[in-house]
């Protein structure tokens, strides 16, 4: 818990810096375990930060190296914290959308929404504490942005991601994020 104190702290500390940063992002998503959309139906709430570090800007195209910090809260299976990188790519159509395809690769740090037991020398079972469970994570998405003249550009974006390892005998879970933000851009 505490290097993901130190990691968040470190995040954020680079956020305050904004004037070497292209732009900011913040948005809300629902995450789903499957691979296909399913809106809202089944609501496991989240949120994610994130941050250009690079972006090289053209008259019709645009790539951008993000870093991100999210979380969510699933119910019945996990609550989740991460770390991720992201490479993106997109196309401007007439100044008024972008599209984007982007892809990365990430840490996450998982709980378990119960308690947790184990049984000692007598046969008992008493609660324990959870430290979580580390994974790699990759994902994959598309994304759609409104371009506007000022500095709030709102976008949703639909991703993939795999986590790995999931549980014994599990090796690997898709889930399903609908994110819907603003980016906040620094300079005009």
């Amino acid at each position: 818990m505490k290097k993901l104190i130190i990691v968040a702290a470190v995040f954020i500390s680079t956020t305050i810096n904004a004037q070497d940063n292209k732009q900011l992002s913040i948005s809300i998503m629902n995450e789903n375990i499957h691979y296909k959309a399913k809106g809202f139906n089944n609501f496991n709430p989240g949120g994610e930060i994130g941050m250009t570090l690079k972006k090289k800007d053209r008259k019709y195209f645009f790539s951008e190296f993000n870093i991100y910090a999210g979380g969510y809260y699933h119910k019945k299976v996990e609550t989740a914290f991460y770390l991720r990188g992201d490479y993106s790519f997109g196309i401007k159509l007439q100044d008024v959308l972008a599209i984007d395809l982007h892809g990365g690769l990430g840490y996450m740090h998982t709980f378990y929404p119960g308690h947790l037991y184990e049984q000692n020398n007598n046969g008992d079972f008493e609660k324990i504490n959870q430290t979580g469970r580390p994974h790699a994570i990759a994902n994959a998405g598309l994304g759609i942005t409104v371009l506007s003249s000022g500095r709030v550009k709102p976008f949703i974006k639909y991703e993939l991601m795999g986590e790995t390892p999931f549980a014994n005998g599990i090796p690997f879970v898709p889930h399903s994020f609908l994110k819907l933000g603003i980016k906040y851009n620094f300079k005009k």
